[in-house]
């Protein structure tokens, strides 16, 4: 009896030291890809006598699907930066309602367009939705890879 408890114990303290010891490896940790979507919002009355400027406060949304939705505002400079975004293809939208020095702007005639610039590229044109001064520019199929700063910079135009 002596010999079976002592048996026992035994297998008890070996199953014990290995559960607290553990018996593998430790798992390394799992890296998620993300990267880094910065960019710049800025206006400009095309009028002669029109100003310019940088959009402050300015709303930047990202969405995709399967997606967190991410967003951030943009500061004095018309700067925004949005990190750790999983990577992915997103829709973004930069909404100028948010903006506290957008309303000022005078458009006397109405007329208004987006353009883009994607990671310094050429300026090309966006979709521009909403009534001024709740005007949106947005950009579809924006990828944002692994360990990268995508940089996407909107232009709104009027007069």
């Amino acid at each position: 009896m002596l010999k079976k408890s002592m048996a026992f114990l035994l297998i008890i303290l070996t199953l014990a030291v290995i559960t607290l010891t553990g018996c593998d490896k430790p798992e390394e940790e799992v890296k998620v890809p993300k990267g880094h979507l910065q960019g710049t919002i800025t206006y400009e009355n095309v009028d002669p006598d029109g100003a310019a400027g940088y959009a402050n406060h300015a709303q930047v949304t990202m969405s995709g699907t399967g997606l967190p939705v991410r967003s951030a505002y943009t500061d004095v400079n018309g700067q925004y930066l949005i990190s750790d975004v999983l990577v992915g293809s997103y829709d973004v939208i930069a909404n100028f309602a948010t903006a506290t020095n957008i309303a000022s702007m005078d458009f006397p005639y109405g007329i208004y367009w987006g353009q883009y610039s994607l990671n310094d590229a050429e300026k090309q044109y966006c979709d521009l939705t909403g009534p001024y001064p709740n005007l949106s520019l947005s950009l579809g199929n924006v990828v944002i890879a692994d360990d990268t700063t995508t940089t996407l910079d909107f232009f709104l135009y009027g007069y």
